[in-house]
């Protein structure tokens, strides 16, 4: 509801290249696959429209991935309803 019509969604995550997601409990961070955050956003209705690895990033460190995401749309153009996906109960 607070997205423009046309608006993009940007995102910028540190990314797990293997395996599951990663919790560090020093800063309690979550660092998830790329995979585990493209379910998220479907879950939320979103559609990944153009997406980047951070270059020249420390290989001691996580990568960095940058998502650009609008809300999924069905056949007829219309945008689909992620009610569901925004219930508190919903699985993340």
């Amino acid at each position: 509801k607070g997205l423009r019509n046309g608006g993009v969604i940007c995102v910028k995550e540190n990314v797990v290249l293997g395996g599951t997601f990663v919790l560090d409990r020093e800063d309690n961070s979550v660092s998830r696959t790329d995979a585990e955050y493209r379910a998220v956003f479907e879950q939320a209705g979103l559609q990944v429209e153009h997406q980047l690895k951070q270059v020249s990033w420390p290989t001691h460190l996580f990568p960095v991935k940058m998502y650009a995401l609008r809300p999924r749309v069905d056949g007829d153009g219309a945008k689909q309803n992620s009610e569901a996906a925004a219930s508190p109960d919903a699985p993340v």
